[in-house]
């Protein structure tokens, strides 16, 4: 399968809460658990959950991003948590352009209006998943033979179930 984007952030006056989340999970509260800190040496980090695989990265937004001031109302600089969920696939670091991306037009959404934001649903991004060519389903096409015979069966069930219905009924 592909994966999700996902966006925990904090706004100018709300405090850090998830703004971005995949559309299949009914409870994402877990991602703000779990994709924790970034240490300053690594540009992201991974981890799994269960069936679910995250990478993450942090992002301190730029005057530009915010369209303003780039501070909350304590004057720190805004940051945010964004990144992909995997359900059942590995990470795939390529994939963080993507999250970057989704995360970016998210918050700015979100700074636009804080208090009447709700959270988003991201949809599938990247490659699906592909079957190994064993499992694949295979369609064998019956013979015409076997085909008149399924038919005639059919027709003759009809039949008999016509002619009880009208037995039953006289």
């Amino acid at each position: 399968m592909g994966g999700w984007a996902f966006l925990i952030g904090r706004g100018r006056h709300l405090g850090q809460r998830v703004l971005l989340a995949p559309d299949f999970l009914a409870d994402y509260g877990f991602l703000d658990d779990v994709a924790g800190p970034v240490p300053a040496d690594e540009d992201y980090r991974t981890t799994q959950v269960g069936d679910y695989a995250l990478i993450w990265f942090e992002h301190t937004v730029t005057e530009e991003e915010a369209g303003g001031d780039p501070r909350d109302e304590h004057r720190r600089p805004l940051r945010f948590t964004a990144g992909m969920v995997y359900d059942g696939d590995p990470v795939r670091p390529d994939d963080l352009a993507h999250a970057r991306g989704a995360a970016l037009d998210t918050y700015r959404h979100f700074l636009a209006d804080e208090d009447a934001y709700r959270v988003r649903r991201s949809t599938e991004f990247g490659p699906r998943r592909v079957r190994p060519a064993a499992e694949a389903p295979v369609e064998v096409e019956q013979p015409a033979a076997e085909r008149s015979t399924l038919l005639i069966a059919s027709l003759i069930a009809v039949v008999l179930v016509i002619v009880a219905v009208v037995a039953f009924l006289l």
